[in-house]
């Protein structure tokens, strides 16, 4: 039973947009995870933690392929983090990717520390955002919460 619970969460938190829209869902913490695909060229990935939560810096963002399929052109992968315990406010990250070596899905791997009340108990969250070729020629992009 506790699998098929974790599964429809899962499921639940996919969140797939329509073709140059943002997707975005709520972690566990309800930090809003956002991804934009601009000009079929970019993924950009925003981290909004609402005013209760922070982001851990030191433990920072870590960003991975999750696949063998590589579209990415920058460097990955790669962890941002900041010179203080806890990072000030949202975190974007944008990655470039060569859409002429988009033929399937590929996925990137977020994962980040959201830290919870005044003593600031952090919570590793993951999450999985996938760019896809579309049937009209445009890029799609959806995000899956991994995890309990």
């Amino acid at each position: 039973m506790k699998r098929v619970v974790a599964i429809l969460v899962v499921l639940i938190s996919m969140a797939p947009a329509l073709a140059g829209g943002v997707t975005s869902v709520l972690s566990a913490t309800a930090v809003k995870i956002q991804a934009y695909v601009n000009q079929g060229r970019t993924l950009a990935i925003t981290l909004l933690p609402p005013p209760e939560v922070i982001l851990s810096g030191t433990l920072g963002v870590a960003f991975a392929p999750a696949d063998d399929s590589r579209p990415w052109t920058g460097e990955l992968p790669r962890v941002v983090t900041v010179d203080a315990d806890y990072f000030d406010g949202p975190v974007l990250e944008t990655f470039s990717f060569d859409r002429s070596r988009l033929h399937e899905p590929a996925a990137l791997a977020v994962t980040f520390g959201a830290c919870i009340g005044e003593a600031r108990i952090c919570v590793l969250e993951e999450a999985l955002i996938t760019i896809s070729p579309a049937m009209d020629g445009d890029v799609d992009v959806a995000i899956a919460l991994i995890g309990p």
